[in-house]
C-alpha cells in the first residue's frame, strides 16, 4: 500500500508535455511562403513600439499572443472564432511566456518580475524577482522553472513546489561573459527534454549549448565550436525540439528557421534570397508547433506571425521493390581524412559515386558490425574541404541501423556517398544498400588529387595579407612564388607562423611546353544546360589525350572575359553534365582574364574538355592551352549521346532501341498550331496516309469479296486468305490511327493525360499484333499450299478446314503471348519546362513559368527485355518469309517429281523449269513482302541516339513502306491467281447486278 502511494505522489509530480513536438518524416517540407496569422494584426502606431511578439501554442492548440496592446495577452481556442483577453496585472511589457498542460501561464516582465496567470480562477499570482530579465520561461516536466537571464549570462531553475521551494541554482552559465563550455553570452531562448538535458540558445557566441542533466559544461550541438559539421549560425534566439529530439532554431540574425534532422542541418525557412519579400523573415523571434505541425514565427521587426503550412504530400513512401547493394570493407590502405573540424585526419574512408537513371526519392543505408558515420555530396567531394557541397550527413555510436538517408536525387547531378566511421582508426567491412523505385548504379571513386590549398595575389593589388591554410602531416606541400609581371626578377623572404615548426626545401622545377587549342562558340554549336533551373548554354566539346600519368595544369581565355572549363573523364554527358566530372580548384590571378586549374590525368583514358560561357546562349573565341613537359593531343570531339534522351534539363528520360512513329514525328510536330500551321512533311506525310488508308481499305474490300465464296471456303487455303483480308483491313486501319493519334496529341497539349496513356498502351499494341497475325497467316496459306500438293488426291478438305478455324483462333493468342511486354513497358513521358528567374549565382526562386508542357509515348525496356523484344521482332519478321519461302520450293520441287513420273520424256530439270513459271509468284511475292517490310526492321534495330530531325523523311519513308503488304493483299494474293480472279470478278459483277436491279 505504501508503494502504491509513493508512486501516486511521483506520478501526480510529474507534469505532462503542453507544447507540441510532432514526429516529422524525413522529406517534411513546409510551405515556403507564411500565411499572417490573424491575431496579430498590428496598427501602424503600435507598429512603431518595441513590444516584442510572443508566442505559445499547446497541445490543445490554444494559440497564445500577446496582442498590441501592453496589457493584454489573446488567447485563441481551437473553437472559437474570437479570442479571450487575459489582462495582466503589471503594465509593463512582458518578455516571455509559458503554458503549462492545466493552462495556467507563467510570465516574465521587463522590470525582472514573473507572474502566474490560474485559469481556473482567473487570477494572477507573483512568483518570484528576479535579478535580471528573463529572455525565455521553461517549465520542465518536474514543474521546475527554468529562466534564462541574458544579461547575466546564466540560465537558472527553481522548483515550483510549495513543500520543495528551494533557492534559485545556476544550472548554466558562470555569471560572466564568455565563449568556453561552461560559460554563455547572452543567452536567449531555452528548452528542456524530458531527460532533463537543457539546450541553450547561446546569443553572442553564435552556437547551442546542450547541459546535460547535472552537468555544468555544454556540448555545442549546433553554430560556433560544435566539433560535428552542423551549420552557421548569427545570433540564434529560440529553440524548439520535435518528437524525435531534433533541433529547430530560429536564427535571429541570419533572417532564417533552420533544423537538424536524419540528414544533418538543413535551412528551412527565410533561405530564398533577401530581396523577395514573401519569403523574407525579418528578425524572427520566436517559434511555436500547433498540433498539426504547421510552423509559427513571430517577426520581431516586422510585427507579425506567420504561419507556414506542413505540406502533407511531402512525406513520400519510397518503395523497397527496387534494391541496389554495394560491399567494401575499409583497411588501413584506405586514405584518411577529418570527419570533424578541429580534429586530425584519423578516419578512414571510402567515397562511392551514386548513379541515378531516374528522379525519384531512394533510401540510403548502410549495415556494419563497426560504428559508421556517412556524408553525402552534390557534385564532388574534398577532403580537405569536407563541408563543401554537403548535402546530408549522419552517424551516432552504438547505432543498429547505422545512417539512414531519405533523399530525392536527380539523374542530372552527380552524386557522391562518403562513408568512414563514428571513431577514429578503426577498419572493418560495410554494406551500404539503397532502396527506391529504380536501381541506381554505385562504383567506387579514385581519391582525387588535390593540388591548390590556397592561392593568393593580393600583392598584386598592393595589399599582403597573410595565406590561412590548414595542413596536416604525413602530407607534401609546395609553395610556389611568383611575380605580378612577365620576366620580373627580385629577393623575397617568406614567414611562416604556426604551433610547430615546418621545414622548407627548394625544388627544381621541369620546363614547361603548351599545347593550345582556338575554336569559337557559334550559333550552331550543340546545347546543354549547366543547372536544371537555367537556360541553356552553347559549349563546344574538345578530346584529351595525354602522354603519361601526372599532374597537368590548363588556361582558357577570350577577350575582356573568362571561359569556363571544364574536364570529364571517359565522356561527357550533356544531360547529366556533373555525371563523369573531375573535381577541380578554379585559381586565376586578378589582373589577367583566363581561368586555371590543374587535374592528375591518366594515360590511355579519353579526357572530354567542355568550352562554353558564363552567359547563356552566347558565342565566343576561345583558347584552351595545356601546360607539361611534351606535348598533349587537343582535337575537336562531337558525341550524339543528347540524342539518347528525351525530356526537359531536369527530368530526362532515355530512349530504347529503335525508332517509333512517336520518334520520328516528335521533331517535326509545331506545338499549339493547327494542321494549317505545321511543316510541309506532316502535311505531306498526312496526306499520304490518308491515300493509304483509302488504298488499303479497297484492297481488303476486294479480298473479301473474293475469299467470302463458299467454294473458296472450303479448304483452309481460303478461309486463311479471308482472314488475312480482315487483318489486313484492321492494320492500316490502326496505321492511319495511329499517325493521326500522335499528331492530334502533340498539336493538341490540352488533352488529358489518361487519353494518352490509354492509346499509347493500346494502339501500338494492337497494330503489332494485327501486322504479325497477318504475316503469319499468310505463312498458313503456303503451308496449306505445300500440304496440299504433297497429299495430293489424298488431300482431306474437311480436316484442312477444321484446322484452319483452329489455327485463325489460336494464333492471336500466341502472338499476343510473344507481345505481351509492349503495354507493361509503354509509358508517357511527361515533363514542363521553366524559365526560372535567377536571383543570384547561388539562390533562385523557387518556382517559375511554365513555358511548355510535354507528353510523349515512350518504351522503357531494361537490357534483357529489349534482347527479347529484339529478338522477337526477327522471328515475326524472318520467320513467316522462311515458312513461305521453305513452302514455294517445296511445291515446285514436288510437283516437278510427279511430272517426271508421269511425263518421262521431259528432264527432270525441264520440269522444275515449268514448275518455277508456274509458281514463281510463290517465291516472289514472300521476298517482295521481306522487302517492303525490311525498312520496319532496320528503323526498329537502329541506335537511339540519332538526329531524327535531320532525316525524319527517310525514317517517316521507311515506316510507310512496311505497311504496304497490308495494302497490297489483293494485287499479291487474287490478281496472280487465274481462279480468284474469275471469283472476284463474278462476285463484282453479281453486286453490280443486284445494284442495278
Amino acid at each position: 500500500m505504501i508503494r502504491v502511494l509513493i508512486l501516486t505522489i511521483l506520478i501526480n509530480e510529474i507534469l505532462a508535455v503542453s507544447f507540441n513536438q510532432p514526429k516529422f518524416c524525413p522529406t517534411v517540407k513546409w510551405n515556403l511562403k507564411g500565411e499572417r496569422f490573424t491575431a496579430t494584426e498590428i496598427t501602424a502606431t503600435e507598429m512603431l513600439r518595441s513590444l516584442p511578439l510572443i508566442l505559445f501554442i499547446d497541445t490543445n492548440n490554444t494559440i497564445y499572443v500577446n496582442s498590441g496592446k501592453e496589457d493584454v495577452i489573446s488567447v485563441w481556442y481551437k473553437d472559437r472564432s474570437h479570442p479571450k483577453s487575459i489582462s495582466y496585472l503589471s503594465k509593463v511589457e512582458i518578455l516571455s511566456m509559458f503554458v503549462i498542460d492545466n493552462g495556467d501561464i507563467y510570465i516574465a516582465y521587463l522590470n525582472n518580475t514573473i507572474s502566474k496567470w490560474i485559469a481556473s480562477t482567473d487570477s494572477f499570482v507573483h512568483v518570484m524577482n528576479g535579478e535580471s530579465i528573463c529572455a525565455d520561461l521553461f517549465i520542465d516536466v518536474n514543474n521546475n522553472l527554468y529562466c534564462s537571464m541574458v544579461w547575466e549570462h546564466v540560465v537558472i531553475k527553481r522548483s515550483l513546489y510549495k513543500d520543495k521551494k528551494t533557492d534559485i541554482v545556476i544550472v548554466a552559465g558562470t555569471g560572466s561573459g564568455g565563449s568556453a563550455a561552461y560559460q554563455l553570452s547572452y543567452p536567449t531562448g531555452i528548452f528542456v527534454d524530458t531527460n532533463l538535458d537543457l539546450y541553450v540558445a547561446d546569443g553572442r557566441n553564435n552556437r547551442i549549448q546542450l547541459f546535460h542533466s547535472g552537468e555544468r559544461n555544454a556540448t555545442t550541438v549546433a553554430g560556433q565550436g560544435s566539433l560535428d559539421f552542423t551549420i552557421s549560425l548569427l545570433d540564434p534566439w529560440s529553440i524548439v525540439l520535435d518528437h524525435e529530439k531534433y533541433l529547430f532554431i530560429l536564427d535571429y540574425g541570419n533572417g532564417r528557421v533552420v533544423r537538424s534532422g536524419p540528414h544533418g542541418f538543413q535551412c528551412l525557412l527565410g533561405c530564398i534570397a533577401k530581396e523577395i519579400k514573401e519569403y523574407r523573415l525579418l528578425y524572427p523571434s520566436r517559434l511555436s508547433f500547433d498540433v498539426n505541425g504547421n510552423l509559427f514565427v513571430c517577426d520581431a521587426n516586422g510585427r507579425r506571425i506567420q504561419r507556414f503550412t506542413l505540406q502533407k504530400d511531402s512525406c513520400v513512401n519510397v518503395p523497397s521493390t527496387t534494391e541496389t547493394t554495394y560491399s567494401s570493407f575499409l583497411t588501413y590502405n584506405h586514405t584518411m581524412f577529418s570527419r570533424t573540424l578541429f580534429d586530425h585526419p584519423y578516419y578512414y574512408f571510402e567515397s562511392i559515386e551514386i548513379i541515378v537513371y531516374k528522379n525519384d526519392f531512394y533510401i540510403i543505408t548502410a549495415n556494419s558490425s563497426i560504428d559508421l558515420y556517412g556524408f553525402v555530396y552534390k557534385d564532388h567531394f574534398d577532403r580537405f574541404n569536407p563541408t563543401a557541397n554537403l548535402l546530408a550527413w549522419y552517424g551516432k555510436c552504438c547505432n543498429k541501423d547505422q545512417f539512414k538517408f531519405t533523399l530525392e536525387l536527380q539523374s542530372s547531378l552527380k552524386y557522391v556517398l562518403v562513408v568512414t566511421t563514428y571513431e577514429q582508426n578503426v577498419i572493418g567491412p560495410f554494406s551500404i544498400i539503397i532502396f527506391g523505385s529504380n536501381s541506381v548504379h554505385l562504383r567506387r571513386m579514385e581519391v582525387p588529387f588535390i593540388n591548390v590549398l590556397s592561392n593568393m595575389d593580393n600583392g598584386c593589388q598592393g595589399y599582403h595579407d597573410p595565406i590561412t591554410v590548414r595542413m596536416m602531416n604525413d602530407t607534401r606541400y609546395i609553395l610556389v612564388v611568383t611575380t605580378c609581371s612577365e620576366f620580373m626578377t627580385g629577393h623575397f623572404s617568406i614567414e611562416i607562423l604556426g604551433k610547430n615548426k615546418v621545414t622548407f626545401q627548394p625544388v627544381n622545377a621541369s620546363s614547361i611546353i603548351s599545347s593550345t587549342y582556338s575554336s569559337q562558340i557559334t550559333n550552331d554549336s550543340k546545347t546543354y544546360y549547366k543547372d536544371c533551373n537555367m537556360s541553356p548554354y552553347y559549349y563546344e566539346a574538345v578530346r584529351l589525350t595525354v602522354p603519361t600519368n601526372a599532374v597537368y595544369a590548363f588556361s582558357t581565355e577570350r577577350e575582356k572575359m573568362t571561359v569556363p572549363l571544364y574536364i570529364y573523364k571517359h565522356q561527357f554527358d550533356p544531360i547529366q553534365p556533373r555525371r563523369n566530372q573531375i573535381p577541380v580548384k578554379y585559381y586565376g590571378c586578378r589582373t589577367h582574364n583566363y581561368v586555371e586549374f590543374t587535374a592528375m590525368l591518366q594515360a590511355n583514358i579519353t579526357y572530354i574538355l567542355v568550352v562554353t560561357d558564363v552567359i547563356p546562349m552566347k558565342t565566343t573565341p576561345f583558347f584552351i592551352t595545356v601546360y607539361w613537359s611534351t606535348n598533349v593531343t587537343l582535337e575537336a570531339f562531337s558525341d550524339n549521346s543528347t540524342y539518347c534522351y528525351i525530356g526537359g534539363p531536369c527530368e530526362t528520360h532515355m530512349k530504347s532501341i529503335g525508332l517509333t512513329l512517336d520518334d520520328i514525328l516528335y521533331y517535326k510536330i509545331n506545338r499549339n498550331m493547327t494542321i494549317n500551321g505545321q511543316s510541309l512533311a506532316i502535311k505531306i506525310s498526312g496526306a499520304l496516309t490518308i491515300i493509304m488508308f483509302v488504298v488499303g481499305a479497297i484492297s481488303s474490300a476486294c479480298s473479301i469479296l473474293t475469299f467470302q465464296n463458299e467454294k473458296l471456303r472450303q479448304v483452309g487455303c481460303g478461309l486463311y486468305l479471308l482472314a488475312s483480308s480482315i487483318t489486313s483491313l484492321v492494320t492500316i486501319t490502326l496505321f492511319t490511327i495511329k499517325f493521326w493519334f500522335v499528331i492530334i496529341t502533340q498539336m493538341d497539349t490540352s488533352i488529358r493525360l489518361s487519353i494518352l496513356e490509354s492509346g499509347c498502351k493500346s494502339i501500338d499494341t494492337l497494330l503489332k499484333l494485327f501486322f504479325c497475325w497477318d504475316a503469319w497467316l499468310n505463312a498458313c496459306v503456303a503451308v496449306e499450299r505445300a500440304v496440299s500438293v504433297h497429299r495430293g488426291i489424298s488431300f482431306n478438305k474437311d480436316k484442312s478446314k477444321r484446322y484452319a478455324r483452329l489455327v485463325i483462333f489460336i494464333l492471336p493468342c500466341c502472338v499476343m503471348a510473344t507481345l505481351i511486354h509492349e503495354p507493361l513497358y509503354r509509358l508517357v513521358f511527361d515533363y514542363e519546362t521553366r524559365e526560372r528567374q535567377i536571383i543570384s549565382i547561388e539562390e533562385r526562386a523557387p518556382a517559375g513559368t511554365v513555358i511548355d508542357k510535354y507528353a510523349v509515348c515512350r518504351t522503357s525496356y531494361s537490357s534483357s527485355v529489349q534482347d527479347y523484344d529484339t529478338a522477337i521482332l526477327f522471328i515475326h519478321l524472318v520467320g513467316p518469309f522462311i515458312i513461305n519461302l521453305l513452302s514455294a520450293l517445296f511445291i515446285i520441287i514436288r510437283s516437278a517429281r510427279r511430272r517426271l513420273a508421269a511425263q518421262k520424256k521431259q528432264t527432270y530439270k525441264q520440269h522444275v523449269c515449268e514448275q518455277w513459271k508456274e509458281h514463281k509468284q510463290l517465291i516472289i511475292s514472300p521476298i517482295v513482302l521481306l522487302l517492303l517490310s525490311t525498312p520496319r526492321l532496320i528503323v526498329s534495330l537502329l541506335s537511339a541516339c540519332l538526329k531524327v530531325a535531320d532525316y525524319a523523311w527517310l525514317y517517316l519513308s521507311a515506316y510507310f513502306i512496311s505497311f504496304l503488304p497490308s495494302i497490297l493483299i489483293f494485287v499479291i494474293f487474287v490478281i496472280p491467281s487465274t481462279s480468284y480472279r474469275k471469283t472476284f470478278k463474278e462476285a463484282f459483277f453479281r453486286i453490280f447486278r443486284k445494284q442495278r436491279s
